[in-house]
């Protein structure tokens, strides 16, 4: 069991002499964990909690996006929505649309064990790189200004 000093961050020097975050090396994570981080202009909420079989999960949803209502532009609503359909087919990704017309992406990864700090900040910037495509596909779409009003 991790003591309370375990769980402190360390700052240590890397060999270019920066002081890095020694929390990404210890072994240790308080878990459940949340964290929020911005990529390509999109917010990413990530979370981790423990199981009780001993491993964990780590959900990474990002916010991609609003779809145009038809006022603004039919056919930017028609593109958007024709993205987040075929979304549909991108393995491990759940993409949905809320009341509010936001659509969100989703993917989970589970480990086997608790997993050290650095685990988790890789495993979350491979599921937010992993939907950069879609992102940009989104951004794509609503930001065209070849759609008609």
């Amino acid at each position: 069991m991790p003591t309370q000093d375990d769980l402190h961050a360390r700052s240590g020097n890397t060999a270019d002499g920066e002081c890095a975050p020694g929390l990404l090396a210890s072994h240790y994570i308080p878990l459940p964990a949340t964290f929020r981080f911005d990529m390509c202009g999109k917010r990413f909420d990530a979370a981790i909690r423990s199981h009780k079989d001993g491993g964990a999960e780590l959900v990474v949803r990002g916010t991609l996006g609003h779809i145009p209502y038809s006022a603004e532009s039919a056919e930017a609503r028609r593109y958007v929505r024709s993205i987040v359909e075929a979304a549909q087919l991108i393995e491990d990704t759940e993409v949905s649309v809320d009341k509010n017309q936001t659509v969100f992406a989703r993917r989970i990864v589970t480990f086997k064990s608790k997993p050290p700090p650095s685990y988790v900040a890789a495993g979350t910037a491979v599921m937010a790189i992993s939907l950069k495509p879609l992102c940009d596909a989104m951004d794509n779409k609503l930001n065209n200004s070849d759609f008609p009003a």
